[in-house]
């Protein structure tokens, strides 16, 4: 995210993925625009046209990483981070992992009680160990969620987390469908399983649209109040499947 589709007509037609993303717009410590992790789902850049029915929800794909550890829209943020040798050492470690194409992929599928949401996990090891960990999840109504952990020698150094939704644009038809997408994005610094740095930003707009927007909009301190929960999460996805029981309770908060 992958996460749930909700049909809104009976004939349902074929969707294109809306991205949020676990790695829209500054994802990554330091740059404005992703890259996907070798045998990610991709950044398709265009938003999700709605269906001609207007019978399914953009789906969130984000299943790739940002491209470099940075602020650009902030340059007071990426300023302080450049100042302090932890985070270059954390971009540093991401720009490895993103280097990486030899990565080996493992996925696996989560699904809450009683229909009310459901996603994956996908797991990119190197020799053994995690170096890529995505939590993709879809929630009652048109919710969304993806989270990206980036670790260094079996600890989380980076966390990118969006998450939002959409809605049907209020000139949207079944001739002329339009949904517009509503996403947060929150990027956590970690060092000695402590944050260090957390920034956020906000976009709504066009979901054909919220990548850009994404991308333009600027950086924001954050109280770094969803770390630890992001960080325990972390924890639970180096277990891959075996832990999946724990990773299903956490996601769906039950």
């Amino acid at each position: 995210m992958t996460v749930l589709i909700k049909t809104r007509s009976a004939i349902a037609l074929a969707l294109p993925l809306l991205v949020l993303g676990c790695g829209r717009g500054d994802l990554a410590p330091g740059s404005s625009s992703p890259t996907a992790p070798a045998g990610s789902a991709g950044d398709g850049g265009a938003r999700p046209a709605a269906t001609a029915t207007m019978s399914a929800a953009p789906t969130p794909s984000r299943a790739e990483a940002p491209s470099a550890p940075g602020d650009a829209a902030s340059p007071g943020a990426a300023e302080a981070a450049s100042a302090d040798p932890r985070i270059d050492r954390i971009r540093k470690r991401y720009q490895e992992i993103q280097a990486d194409k030899s990565l080996e992929k493992s996925a696996f599928r989560l699904e809450c009680a009683g229909g009310e949401g459901g996603g994956e996990v996908r797991l990119h090891r190197k020799d053994g160990a995690v170096s890529i960990a995505e939590v993709q999840f879809g929630g009652p109504g048109h919710n969304e969620s993806v989270h990206r952990f980036y670790y260094d020698q079996g600890k989380v150094v980076f966390i990118l987390y969006d998450t939002g939704g959409w809605f049907w644009a209020p000139n949207s038809t079944p001739d002329r469908p339009e949904t517009i997408s509503s996403t947060t994005q929150f990027r956590y610094y970690v060092h000695e399983d402590r944050p260090i740095l957390c920034l956020k930003k906000h976009a709504k707009g066009s979901s054909r649209e919220i990548d850009a927007l994404l991308n333009r909009a600027p950086n924001e301190p954050d109280d770094c109040s969803g770390a630890k929960e992001a960080q325990r999460l972390a924890s639970l996805v180096l277990g891959g499947e075996k832990a999946s029981d724990d990773v299903k309770r956490a996601v769906c908060g039950r």
